[in-house]
């Protein structure tokens, strides 16, 4: 976004008309596992002893999982799977002891239960060890909430279970189209694009000369076709800008799941034009296994000082182990147009910047990925992650789930913010932005009290009622006091 309107962020506060309710709710202390989506399989965890399943949010059953294989560590805790509304329990983990009966074998977590549904099933005793014993089942959930419980304020909204049921993966990417004529076609890329050994390259890239092409740019020039084509880009640095705006969908992958091993990287700010380095303008672009980015040495100040890395602009476009690099404003998801729903999804990947570095007025799922924040060109001064800019008139923006917020080592305690509108100036009525945070770990650098700041653009001063930014079932140092 412009840089006049990045630096307007900390600007005082100003008055706005209530849009919409506030939400003031003490949470019940009920629940150790959340869920979301359709049968994710719960991940082995580190206590020992029993612990206890209780009510959770929605949950069909996860793959169980066995505890620690070492016989001088205890098992694992099996953690419940996660699962959409409503559901059935999820099956407690089963936790194997260690090798030995010298080690004490931890308690299988019971399932978190669905909205409809029944208990989570216990976890069954250690195979190996005295000390552990048999975790309860979890109790049905249909007030299933979170743990800790954290109170919804006027600074920090949380949804409740009820609420948080319409702010899904499934829901965000059902539809497309103009608003207030939107499609339905529950577009669902949650099984992710599979493994890149299955694809078969049209073209590949190799800076040696030893593929179809030398830069990516000149693979995707020979793009032509109804059917996907599928771009393999050989490890290496490829110094370029890089723009597709074609009708045939493609897949850009590396071979590697080791996403550093092919990066795409210019160093342009906006001073001197479009400033991202890979540009994608069109529908069902995939994105796979690479790192994009914008090494502009990014001053602490200026005129004209963003730099991104990527700017989509298209629908049903998929990202996917994808590493994101910039400093203020790394990464743009845009709609085709501002009355317009186009959609995103981003799946185990990460993304790192300082300021509004993830925006732009798409409908985007984040899931399973690292949010990182880098200290080193703001230094003590607060920094922003999210900046949407979502139409008043479209009920879903950005949604982050089972997501880890992370930040440098030289970050401030307690200070930066998850996000604030972006009031683009160019449309009416204002766009407030949307975005909703669940089931996800918040580091200590997040303000506890007050993570959400007033607007870019319009200085809007941030309020609950005149924003629509919520919490869910959130974790971690900066979750909240």
């Amino acid at each position: 976004m412009p840089d006049a309107e990045a630096a307007r962020w900390n600007q005082p506060p100003s008055s706005t008309p209530r849009r919409r309710a506030a939400t003031f709710l003490i949470l019940a202390t009920l629940a150790i596992g959340c869920g979301e989506a359709g049968g994710d399989t719960g991940g082995g965890g580190s206590a020992a002893g029993g612990q206890i399943g209780a009510a959770g949010a929605p949950s069909s059953a996860g793959t169980p999982h066995s505890g620690g294989i070492s016989a001088t560590s205890p098992g694992g805790t099996g953690g419940g799977g996660l699962g959409g509304v409503p559901g059935t329990a999820g099956a407690g983990g089963i936790a194997t002891g260690g090798t030995t009966n010298t080690t004490a074998g931890s308690t299988g977590n019971g399932g978190a239960g669905g909205t409809v549904g029944s208990a989570g099933s216990a976890g069954a005793a250690p195979s190996a060890g005295s000390a552990g014993s048999a975790g309860n089942g979890g109790s049905g959930g249909a007030s299933g909430n979170c743990n800790p419980a954290r109170a919804s304020t006027s600074t920090r909204p949380q949804l409740t279970s009820a609420e948080a049921a319409n702010y899904t993966i499934a829901k965000y990417l059902a539809q497309a189209g103009p608003l207030g004529s939107l499609t339905t076609d529950n577009w669902d890329p949650t099984a992710g694009l599979g493994s890149a050994s299955a694809f078969t390259p049209n073209f590949t890239v190799a800076a040696d000369g030893s593929g179809t092409h030398t830069t990516v740019q000149a693979a995707l020039n020979a793009v032509s076709g109804t059917a996907r084509r599928y771009i393999l880009v050989k490890p290496g640095t490829y110094r370029e800008t890089v723009t597709y705006s074609g009708s045939t969908p493609v897949t850009l992958y590396g071979a590697s799941n080791d996403a550093t091993q092919v990066v795409i990287v210019h160093n342009m700010p906006a001073s001197q034009g479009a400033s991202q380095t890979v540009t994608a303008k069109s529908n069902g672009m995939q994105f796979m296994n690479l790192t994009l980015s914008n090494d502009f040495p990014t001053p602490a100040s200026g005129d004209n000082i963003q730099a991104l890395a990527l700017l989509t602009n298209g629908d049903k476009i998929v990202l996917q182990n994808v590493r994101l690099h910039g400093f203020q404003d790394t990464v743009q998801f845009q709609a085709a147009s501002p009355t317009t729903v186009s959609r995103v999804y981003v799946k185990d990947s990460f993304i790192e910047g300082d300021t509004d570095y993830i925006y732009g007025n798409a409908t985007v799922v984040i899931e399973g990925s690292t949010i990182h924040y880098l200290s080193t060109r703001r230094g003590n001064s607060a920094g922003v992650i999210l900046a949407p800019s979502t139409s008043v008139a479209n009920d879903l923006g950005f949604l982050l789930v089972r997501c880890n917020f992370t930040a440098d080592s030289g970050a401030p305690a307690n200070k930066n913010h998850l996000g604030r509108s972006w009031d683009t100036s160019s449309i009416t009525p204002t766009p407030n932005g949307q975005a909703v945070i669940r089931e996800s770990t918040i580091g200590g650098h997040i303000d506890k009290t007050a993570p959400w700041t007033a607007a870019a653009t319009s200085g809007r001063a941030y309020s609950a009622s005149g924003n629509r930014f919520d919490e869910y079932c959130n974790s971690g140092p900066g979750a909240g006091p």
